[in-house]
């Protein structure tokens, strides 16, 4: 039995449209109640058109749809379906490929994608960006584009008196500037070229645990790194926040200015 109570709001509805002669007449009626009856199965068919049309609604975004609905919409995107088993997987997998469709191409999609696959964070840089060149009359002013770290203005050289700038060079948040490089993409050769993209990788890193007090099982044979006997998980997957824009953020402070990441 459906709690939307649209069979109540219907039979109300109607009830009250009708004039209340009739319904008065319905009550002294030998037979009380008939046209009451009536107009309660004709609400009840109502709410069952109600509630058809409220899943055709639903059923046109993947977020609601019926299980019956998936393929359907997944087949108008050209995904390849996952097994009927994984009921859940199929539907995730759908919304996803809406999703990366409609983000297609955009730098913000891209560092996703590196999430996703990999399992580690990520920085996509435009290299473009990286180009030095003389300006123009439709940049930005140059002062609102200056280097956090080394002072360099946007496209132009870098600063040999600042010696810890050097630290971000050829990274994701590089300040300095490079002349254009035509030649093949190889290690640092071909790297700064009008269209070129870098990925930058973060590796997870594993920490040894020095002098750890086990905390024993009871058979000798199982241990726990926790001293209290707790089961605390070793391993914690990074999880995206729902207003995710980059994987990677570029260091606030000088101190965390050395970076530890794979390029």
């Amino acid at each position: 039995m459906s709690e939307d109570n649209f069979e109540k709001y219907y039979a109300e509805k109607l009830w009250e449209g009708i004039p209340s002669i009739y319904r008065h007449e319905d009550g002294l009626a030998e037979e009380p109640g008939v046209l009451r009856a009536i107009v309660q199965v004709i609400a009840k068919q109502a709410a069952i058109l109600r509630r058809s049309q409220d899943s055709l609604w639903d059923d046109q975004f993947i977020e609601f749809c019926n299980e019956w609905a998936v393929p359907y919409i997944g087949d108008l995107v050209a995904t390849r379906l996952l097994s009927e088993k994984n009921k859940r997987g199929r539907r995730i997998d759908v919304a996803k490929t809406i999703y990366y469709r409609r983000r297609k191409g955009t730098p913000r999609i891209l560092e996703e994608l590196i999430s996703d696959i990999s399992g580690w964070e990520g920085k996509l840089v435009e290299q473009f960006q990286k180009v030095a060149r003389s300006r123009h009359g439709m940049d930005a002013k140059p002062m609102t584009l200056v280097g956090k770290f080394s002072g360099t203005l946007p496209g132009g050289w870098a600063d040999l008196r600042n010696q810890r700038a050097s630290e971000l060079t050829n990274g994701p948040f590089e300040e300095f500037f490079h002349t254009p490089d035509m030649r093949r993409h190889h290690g640092l050769n071909g790297r700064y070229s009008i269209p070129k993209l870098a990925f930058y990788l973060y590796r997870l890193k594993a920490y040894d645990a020095i002098k750890v007090t086990p905390f024993s099982m009871g058979d000798g044979l199982r241990y726990s790194f926790d001293p209290s006997g707790r089961d605390i998980p070793l391993f914690s997957k990074s999880a995206r926040s729902p207003d995710w824009i980059h994987g990677v953020h570029p260091p606030k402070r000088s101190w965390q200015r050395r970076s530890h990441a794979a390029y």
